[in-house]
């Protein structure tokens, strides 16, 4: 039995049809993140970290960062030793945004401890945001906890 012309152009249509809407279905079912929720606020707020960074960059020291079996430490440069620090520790996961997660700084200590239990294992960007005496720092660093 021999399929004639007309059939083997149905045949290739329909297949090409499956094709296409199996992988429509597929994309609806993947889970894209943004970087940020809001982020053209956070645009509009770019200049005041750019002018942090550069402050962060006059220092002689910056901070430490370094993780064992149960916590993660935050170790501060020690012109800020008995300064009252504010501010947040965005633990940011390119990743998995799931896997964000904020910390609020408020302490005179210089050095910050964050339960490791806190956060999942994955790869990290730290972006620590602090106010010390009215004039603000920011920095990023990296941090595996895989």
């Amino acid at each position: 039995m021999s399929i004639n012309w007309g059939t083997k152009i149905a045949i290739l249509y329909i297949g090409f049809v499956v094709l296409i809407l199996s992988l429509v279905i597929a994309t609806t079912f993947q889970k894209t993140s943004l970087v940020s929720e809001n982020y053209y606020h956070d645009e509009t707020i770019f200049q005041q970290r750019i002018n942090a960074m550069q402050a962060t960059e006059s220092m002689h020291d910056s901070i430490l960062v370094h993780a064992d079996a149960n916590k993660v430490n935050l170790d501060f440069p020690k012109q800020f030793d008995g300064k009252a620090v504010t501010g947040s520790v965005h633990f940011y996961a390119p990743a998995n945004e799931d896997a964000d997660r904020i910390i609020a700084l408020n302490t005179n200590n210089s050095s910050v401890v964050v339960e490791r239990n806190k956060l999942a294992k994955a790869r990290y960007e730290v972006q620590v945001s602090w106010t010390v005496s009215g004039k603000e720092y920011y920095e990023s660093l990296p941090l595996n906890l895989q």
